[in-house]
């Protein structure tokens, strides 16, 4: 492993070649271990190892970024998948749910045509009968 002084030289180098873009995010942290560490005591230059840390913190944090992207673009993709497939289930359900009341509906007027057969004669209405189908209670007298 390189020592504090080679990681300031590698860094300096790879500034110098404007390589910096397409090093590693290890070799990027290792060059501003590098930047950070090195006793640099010239004033005149201390800005730039200070700009060029910020530079290597932005590319990292660049390519963090586009990894999160990517991320969350799958993300998106499986929650459309999951989304479609809860409304088909959805819409089974409704569609099931439906059958049972019409298969219901159905048994009820054949029990109710085997109770109230052409012999029988006195009862004529089907024995299961929505809410609408029934007559308004009658309101009170106000005064």
């Amino acid at each position: 492993m390189p020592n504090i002084l080679e990681r300031y030289e590698d860094a300096h180098t790879a500034f110098l070649r404007g390589s910096v873009q397409d090093e590693s995010d290890e070799q990027l942290l290792l060059h501003l271990s590098g930047l950070a560490n090195q006793n640099n005591t010239n004033t005149g230059t201390q800005h730039r190892d200070i700009i060029r840390g910020l530079t290597i913190n932005n590319i990292l944090l660049k390519r963090h970024l586009e990894k999160l992207q990517q991320h969350i673009t799958s993300l998106n993709e499986q929650n459309a998948r999951t989304q479609i497939l809860v409304m088909l289930l959805t819409v089974a359900s409704l569609i099931g749910t439906a059958a049972q009341v019409w298969y219901a509906y159905r048994s009820d007027m054949k029990s109710a045509a085997e109770v109230t057969g052409p012999a029988n004669g006195a009862i004529t209405a089907p024995i299961f009968t929505s809410i609408a189908g029934r007559a308004a209670p009658a309101k009170a007298a106000s005064k």
